[in-house]
C-alpha cells in the first residue's frame, strides 16, 4: 500500500530553497538577511494560520488522529523559521564571514577581481 511506503520512507524532494541557500553568497549579506527575514515573516504567518486551524479543530472536538499532520507542518515550519533566524544573526554579527573581495583574495587570489 502506498501510504505505508510514504510513512516509512523519507524522500529526497529537491526543493528550490536549498539551492538558493547554496547560491546566496552571490548576493551581498544585507540583501540575503533582508530576503531571509521576508521568508521568516511568511513562515510565521503560515504558523499562525496553522495554529488557528488547530484551535478550530480542537474546539470542534475533532479527534487528533484526523489532523496530527497539521502539527507536523507546524513543527517543520517552526524549525525552519528558528534556523533561519539563527542564520540571520550569524550573518549580521559577522560570525558567519560573508564572501567579500577581501575574503576571496585571501582564499584564492586568482579568483579576486582586478
Amino acid at each position: 500500500m502506498r501510504i505505508r511506503e510514504i510513512l516509512a520512507t523519507p524522500v529526497s524532494e529537491y526543493p528550490q530553497f536549498p539551492v538558493a541557500l547554496a547560491e546566496a553568497h552571490n548576493l551581498d549579506a544585507g540583501t540575503v538577511c533582508e530576503l531571509l527575514g521576508e521568508r521568516v515573516s511568511r513562515i510565521d504567518e503560515d504558523i499562525r494560520e496553522l495554529e488557528g486551524m488547530r484551535q478550530a479543530v480542537v474546539a470542534e472536538d475533532i479527534p487528533r488522529v484526523f489532523w496530527f499532520g497539521m502539527d507536523y507542518l507546524r513543527a517543520v515550519a517552526k524549525a525552519e523559521a528558528d534556523w533561519l533566524r539563527g542564520l540571520i544573526v550569524e550573518i549580521e554579527s559577522g560570525e558567519l564571514p560573508w564572501l567579500t573581495e577581501e575574503l576571496i583574495s585571501k582564499r584564492n587570489p586568482q579568483l579576486a577581481k582586478d
